[in-house]
């Protein structure tokens, strides 16, 4: 099973469910395995398998004990504060826990918020964490081996639909609110050259949700792909310059920027009409003050 896929060192790489990471050649052979300590699991897919720190090996941390997994309000509570990435020495065997959770984090309010579900983009010496449930994005430092936090930028769009919390006594009245709604949530975060830009969605309230038969899956799966899209602009300095650019309609985001910085967006077959064949957007940032 593959918790994630993606490029590490150069070579397409997975995590896989028990033989860590597996490098590939371009033409598909296994050319490198790297394993890491065993009995973990991973309780959803990542956006990256694996991230370089130093002469170290990060990825998102595995999930090693699950003896309180039965008492929801014991293991969330230890979840929602240990740090996000495991660091595997290849040549000590050892692994330490790095890059911590700030404590202006919803998710140490002491309330249920499900999974992190957290994405993490590495520019540099900068690597940038957003997580499901907030509209913001974090930033940290590379320093000798360390993740030095530096800075929490919210995003505050207007008729954005927060995402709903429970009390962590019963988590099970967090997933009867999100019958009831679709959260705004961040889908993608990219540095092109002096800009950050987030793609994001405003979600919908349960005013429109009611009109969407959830258990008609063809039904629901096309109003969640006719959500409108946005992006928007940060500075070097982390100051928003614009929001609310509506992205064309009906397509999805990926975390795919080339070194134009032409963004990729791919097509919506269910809502756009089918191809034999995947078709891709190409998007770019350009000066608004630009007549072309």
């Amino acid at each position: 099973m593959v918790y994630s896929g993606g490029f590490f060192d150069g070579k397409f790489t997975i995590m896989d469910l028990h033989k860590g990471l597996i490098q590939f050649s371009n033409e598909g052979e296994i050319i490198k395995n790297i394993p890491i300590p065993e009995d973990y699991l991973y309780m959803h897919p990542y956006n990256r398998p694996a991230f370089r720190l130093g002469n170290k090996i990060a990825y998102y941390r595995p999930e090693r004990d699950l003896k309180d997994w039965e008492d929801q309000e014991k293991f969330y509570r230890k979840y929602y504060n240990e740090p996000l990435l495991e660091v595997f020495d290849p040549i000590t065997k050892e692994v330490a826990l790095k890059m911590e959770i700030p404590e202006t984090s919803i998710y140490k309010d002491g309330n249920f918020h499900f999974l992190f579900h957290p994405k993490i983009i590495k520019k540099g010496k900068l690597w940038y964490l957003f997580l499901m449930a907030e509209m913001k994005f974090y930033v940290y430092e590379e320093q000798d081996e360390e993740l030095i936090f530096k800075e929490s930028v919210s995003l505050n769009v207007k008729d954005q639909i927060p995402f709903p919390q429970a009390n962590l006594q019963n988590t099970s009245e967090l997933f009867s609110k999100l019958e009831m709604v679709v959260p705004s949530m961040i889908e993608q975060l990219y540095v092109i050259e002096d800009k950050i830009i987030l793609i994001y969605k405003k979600g919908a309230g349960e005013n429109i949700v009611k009109n969407y038969d959830r258990e008609n899956q063809a039904e629901w799966m096309d109003f969640l792909g006719s959500l409108p899209i946005y992006a928007a602009v940060f500075d070097s300095d982390y100051k928003l310059l614009q929001e609310n650019i509506e992205l064309p309609s009906g397509t999805i985001s990926t975390p795919i920027v080339n070194k134009e910085g032409q963004i990729f967006v791919q097509k919506n077959q269910r809502l756009l009409g089918e191809e034999d064949w995947n078709t891709y957007y190409l998007l770019k940032l350009i000066d608004g003050n630009k007549t072309d």
